[in-house]
């Protein structure tokens, strides 16, 4: 039936649970629930939708900036060997609108420098 507890001078029954769990069958309908039970299956797939989304828009948004940008090693090097020898500290090199932008730092100015196919120098910007 029930057990009998006293409230405030009065007597109040509090039911006993239906069904008991058996030791050697326990059941997922015969536990106890908790503030936390069922919590962790909306957060999981959240969590797992969030990871999944990420996996696959990060190297998809990293190929469409390295492939708008990139620039071959060699051509790369002969860029910047060339600002080099004219006194630039180069810190990137990147392909441009149909052209090779180089940013270079040269007496405290920061410069962009772009060259066309044929590594001619078209046209430079200087920012103080």
């Amino acid at each position: 039936m029930g057990r009998s507890v006293g409230v405030g001078g009065r007597q109040a029954i509090i039911p006993q649970a239906q069904a008991t769990c058996p030791a050697d069958a326990p059941n997922e309908r015969y536990m106890k629930p908790n503030a936390t039970q069922g919590m962790e299956k909306p957060m999981f797939k959240t969590a797992t939708a969030f990871a999944l989304a990420l996996s696959i828009a990060l190297p998809a948004s990293s190929a469409l900036a390295s492939s708008d940008d990139a620039v071959p090693q060699e051509i790369a090097s002969q860029i910047k060997s060339k600002l080099q020898a004219e006194g630039h500290d180069v810190r990137r090199v990147k392909a441009e609108d149909g052209y090779y932008e180089a940013y270079a730092m040269k007496d405290g100015k920061k410069m962009e420098i772009y060259f066309d196919s044929n590594l001619e120098v078209v046209k430079t910007k200087v920012d103080d």
